[in-house]
């Protein structure tokens, strides 16, 4: 949910009052039924103080007659009676003023609020700008959560955009992001399947999203969507104490972040689709090796760790034989759209080779990574079953960072991997090193 520069600036006023609802002031106070309501306490005040004015006179000077005591008492009737009308009439005034200043300080407490939350807008879009991919940008978003709900357990849910389950949590720690983990269940969330931010003061609540129902505590939940280009990528996770839900204040920023960082993975993505078709292979539409091999580089040159798994549809012959160059064609473009709805944002699916995809995993384990591909060898067979194509299988071979000391060697690596689980029966996915 994007927020207009007038929201920012005046969500903080239209919280209860308008400008001119000033507490203590009410049009119907000047009426013919008040004016005369006054008139008459003057009226009793004025008896009071002459009663009042007439003891005293009789009491403490009772040899004073004529026009003495008559003077005495008119000088102590106006006395007693100015004091007791300053401290009835001025009493609404104090009442007033005591008001106008508690809305000045309410007003000055609200403005400080404002500035904070401009200053933090401010160096949000800074970061956003330094952010030269999606996993900068999710590490953006990442610092900026921790920032606004410092108090609370955050995570990132990362989702496949077709389906709308959740498939990676990324925990946040301190301003950082974790290694991503595979959910072991996907789950729905009502967040990102509603397109806002849904809250639950409890996680065991009827209506909650399945994947807060499953935590082992009963906490709150607050769920904020990430909508890129129409579709939802994931949603920012927040979770606290049974009850204690963060303010609307902090929502409505942690809506902002989601917003922005929405945006800007779009202008990413949107970018990413206009560069030269060189940089992408033309039939599905993944980077072409040369391209996938930069990406390589480019993490060993930041010193990233990462995992590489090198995919291989089995009997893609089989199906060009059988059905035709336009079956294989359909079946490599369906198994490209599996591995890319599989995977995390800034994780990069490439064509290898004719019947060959390499996916690499930035700061992941090569056991996440197995995870991740298992289920995406699930998600084929349901792809298979809705597209009404010949059914085919995967085998994938894996290797991670450490075992090589050149991407040559790295690669090398998972292609052994990928042979032994061709020669174990193929459809399977085999991590080098794992059960030699």
């Amino acid at each position: 949910m994007s927020i207009s520069e007038e929201q920012r600036a005046g969500s903080w006023r239209a919280r209860g009052q308008s400008d001119d609802d000033w507490p203590g002031v009410d049009a119907g106070e000047v009426s013919t039924r008040s004016v005369l309501f006054h008139l008459a306490g003057i009226l009793s005040f004025t008896l009071l103080g002459l009663v009042c004015a007439t003891v005293i006179q009789v009491t403490a000077l009772p040899d004073l007659d004529g026009l003495g005591a008559y003077a005495v008492q008119g000088a102590l009737t106006l006395a007693i009676t100015g004091a007791l009308l300053f401290g009835i009439l001025t009493a609404p005034l104090r009442r007033l003023v005591t008001a106008y200043r508690s809305r000045l300080d309410s007003a000055e407490v609200e403005v400080e609020a404002l500035r904070r939350y401009l200053e933090f807008d401010r160096r949000l879009d800074e970061a956003l700008e330094l952010a030269d991919d999606e996993a900068a940008a999710l590490q953006t978003a990442a610092r900026a959560v921790a920032e606004l709900l410092a108090d609370r357990r955050n995570e990132l849910l990362l989702a496949d955009p077709v389906r709308g389950d959740i498939r990676w949590a990324i925990h946040i720690t301190g301003d950082n992001l974790t290694t991503s983990e595979p959910v072991k269940v996907s789950d729905r969330c009502a967040g990102l399947h509603r397109g806002t931010t849904v809250t639950f003061e409890s996680n065991r609540s009827l209506d909650a999203c399945p994947h807060a129902q499953k935590l082992d505590s009963e906490v709150s939940s607050a769920c904020v969507p990430l909508i890129v280009s129409g579709s939802g990528i994931g949603v920012i996770h927040s979770t606290g104490e049974r009850g204690v839900l963060p303010s609307r204040d902090q929502l409505m920023a942690v809506e902002a972040v989601a917003s922005r960082v929405a945006a800007r993975i779009a202008g990413m993505r949107m970018r990413s689709r206009s560069e030269p078709r060189s940089t992408v292979d033309p039939l599905t539409g993944l980077c072409n090796p040369r391209t996938t091999r930069e990406r390589i580089r480019g993490l060993v040159k930041e010193l990233v760790p990462f995992t590489v798994a090198l995919c291989d549809v089995d009997g893609l012959r089989d199906i060009n034989e059988s059905y035709g160059q336009e079956a294989g064609d359909q079946a490599l473009r369906l198994y490209a759209g599996v591995l890319t709805g599989g995977v995390r944002p800034g994780d990069v699916v490439g064509r290898y080779g004719g019947d060959e995809f390499l996916l690499v995993f930035p700061n992941c384990s090569a056991l996440n990574a197995a995870a991740a591909l298992e289920r995406m060898r699930e998600s084929l067979v349901l792809s298979l079953a809705a597209a009404g194509l010949p059914t085919f299988t995967a085998s994938v071979g894996i290797a991670d960072s450490n075992q090589g000391s050149s991407i040559d060697e790295i690669l090398e690596t998972a292609r052994v991997a990928l042979s032994l689980a061709k020669a174990e029966g193929r459809n399977r996915v085999r991590i080098a090193g794992e059960g030699d």
